[in-house]
């Protein structure tokens, strides 16, 4: 979806993009229970959070760990170099 007027002479607003990824969303729960997991919540939080589309996918991934009951990350960076 293009939301970045821009770029796109017909752009839609976050809003708009964001309601069509719900309805594009919901036939995809009937062949994937799992895929449900997290959408409905990472759109409510960019919602709220009026976060941009740049946020989807880290969105997603954190309502999926909500979700989940994950409440904590480690990470850890090796660098080869040094």
């Amino acid at each position: 979806m293009a939301t970045d007027p821009r770029r796109f002479q017909n752009s839609l607003s976050f809003a708009e993009a964001l309601q069509r990824s719900r309805t594009w969303w919901k036939p995809l729960r009937l062949l994937n229970a799992a895929q449900e997991i997290g959408m409905d919540q990472a759109c409510s939080w960019m919602e709220e959070f009026r976060l941009g589309r740049k946020r989807l996918l880290d969105t997603y991934l954190a309502a999926t760990y909500h979700e989940k009951g994950i409440r904590r990350l480690v990470s850890s960076c090796i660098n080869k170099g040094e």
